[in-house]
């Protein structure tokens, strides 16, 4: 069977890019290497707990918010159902300092107000950094569809100041710009890394609204398998995808995977890491330097990450979450040194109806692959003993800190589930194990939409921004490309 598009990879950009393709009359096969579409989203149970993977809580869900209208055009918001997390606060921001707690509401005037009253002094600094937040996200045209489409518009955020730079420019005090830079674990660069622009496209919809889903993100993978079946999308699970053959005049003809299957198409995107499409193709198709800088791309920290569950995990963690910084005085996203003193994120995991009374936790620590070096030509299911044993040292090391740092769950902590450098690796598919694949940072030229190659399209969180948003987005950038921007826009503004 030949198909007009064939897309490779099912995450959240993939299966957006299949559905907007499909709802132009265009046949599409879906092809993902895993046994399911979206394998990162779905989270997994553990003990009658639901652990979220790919999802926790994401900005812009409110009625007429960037992420409900996407998802009202994908078809995904009759669905599910999301769940508003508190907009007094969403995220607990936590030092190991006296008076150290600072709850991060969402709406710009609720959080211009709790910042003033924290930092009365700096009412200057405050109003400059969320004007300008808001005037940085509703520059960009797929966040605001009321902007001016530039293709140029994506490579502009590699430039300017770095968030570090406007902060240290906006105020002298320690604690207000660690508060202001905490969001930084969102997408995984730190201050001194990301544009401010970069920063600002993150955490934009976060200070509009926050929710998450009744189901977590496999209810979202749900909706979305609704969605490309309703359109007719032909979806390949558990087919590895080994090179993508190119007609004599240059353009893809044919996916090839690894059991031998061709799948005939007139064009492909691509929403895999952009090193792993290199191997899929001859690199002489690229210019040298094009392959060098995707070959060097900085990806975002690894991480160790405890799933635990507690019986006397305190209600207030729900609808919420809380970062734990060891000093607002000190660099916040250590990625080595000791466990104790880099920053915590905690998230709470909620009981399947019926199948536990004890609630469960999820504990993101920092980290790289390299501090799993010793075993990084093992594989999942054959790690030797010393891995098992060293992670379960690790475990044992976040349990501890959690209950330093986080009152809320306090008493017996069990451990359930345990993930290293080398499990993001493995399941992810991410070359370093980066939590969230490659680094959005200054002056690095991250790959857009079109490439050199006819026919041939990106997609993926290394093109806009981590996130369901950002993947989301990139694969409106991908299918403007192919339809159209201005077709693709209005059609949005439909869904308004």
């Amino acid at each position: 069977m030949k198909f007009d598009y064939a897309v490779i990879g099912a995450g959240a950009s993939g299966m957006s890019t299949a559905v907007i393709l499909a709802k132009h009359g265009y046949s599409v096969a879906l092809i993902e290497a895993a046994h399911t579409v979206g394998p990162l989203l779905r989270g997994f149970e553990r003990k009658g707990i639901y652990y979220d993977t790919g999802f926790h809580y994401t900005g812009g869900l409110k009625k007429g918010g960037v992420l409900d209208i996407f998802f009202r055009y994908l078809g995904i918001m009759e669905h599910i159902e999301p769940i508003p997390f508190d907009p007094e606060g969403f995220d607990l921001i936590r030092f190991f300092a006296p008076d150290g707690d600072f709850l991060f509401p969402y709406g710009y005037g609720r959080i211009r107000d709790r910042l003033l009253k924290a930092f009365p002094k700096e009412r200057a600094a405050v109003d400059a950094y969320l004007g300008a937040v808001k005037e940085s996200f509703q520059s960009r045209p797929y966040l605001n569809l009321e902007k001016e489409f530039s293709p140029l518009q994506e490579l502009r955020s590699v430039h300017g100041p770095s968030l570090k730079d406007v902060l240290d420019r906006l105020s002298p005090d320690a604690a207000l710009k660690r508060i202001l830079s905490a969001h930084c674990y969102l997408h995984g660069a730190a201050p001194g890394d990301v544009t401010f622009t970069q920063h600002a496209v993150v955490v934009g919809s976060y200070y509009e609204s926050v929710h998450g889903l009744r189901g977590g993100g496999a209810r979202l993978v749900h909706a979305f398998e609704k969605t490309l079946f309703d359109h007719g999308v032909t979806v390949f699970c558990g087919r590895r995808v080994s090179g993508i053959d190119l007609s004599f005049q240059g353009k893809p003809e044919s996916v090839r995977l690894a059991d031998g299957e061709h799948i005939s198409c007139r064009a492909c995107i691509v929403s895999l890491h952009p090193r792993q499409m290199l191997e899929l193709l001859p690199s002489k198709r690229f210019r040298p330097s094009y392959v060098r800088r995707l070959e060097g791309l900085d990806e975002t920290f690894s991480a160790f990450i405890l799933y635990g569950k507690s019986r006397s995990l305190n209600q207030r963690l729900n609808g919420k979450n809380i970062f734990s910084f060891f000093s607002p005085a000190e660099n916040g996203f250590l990625e080595k040194g000791p466990l104790h003193r880099r920053p915590l994120f905690i998230s709470s995991a909620v009981p399947k109806k019926g199948a536990s009374t004890e609630p469960g936790f999820i504990a993101i620590c920092p980290a790289t692959l390299g501090q799993v070096g010793a075993w990084l030509h093992s594989r999942p299911g054959r790690r030797p003993e010393g891995y098992r044993a060293f992670k379960a040292r690790v475990m044992e090391m976040l349990k501890d800190r959690v209950r330093e740092s986080c009152p809320e769950i306090s008493g017996d902590i069990e451990i359930v589930e345990g993930a290293t450098p080398l499990t993001l690796r493995d399941f992810s598919r991410s070359p370093a194990g980066s939590l969230y694949g490659v680094k959005h940072r200054v002056g690095q030229y991250n790959p857009v939409s079109l490439t050199r190659i006819d026919g041939l399209y990106l997609a993926g969180q290394a093109v806009v921004a981590p996130g369901v948003l950002g993947a989301v987005i990139s694969a409106f950038l991908a299918c403007g490309s192919i339809l159209g921007h201005d077709r693709l826009r209005k059609e949005l503004n439909a869904c308004l």
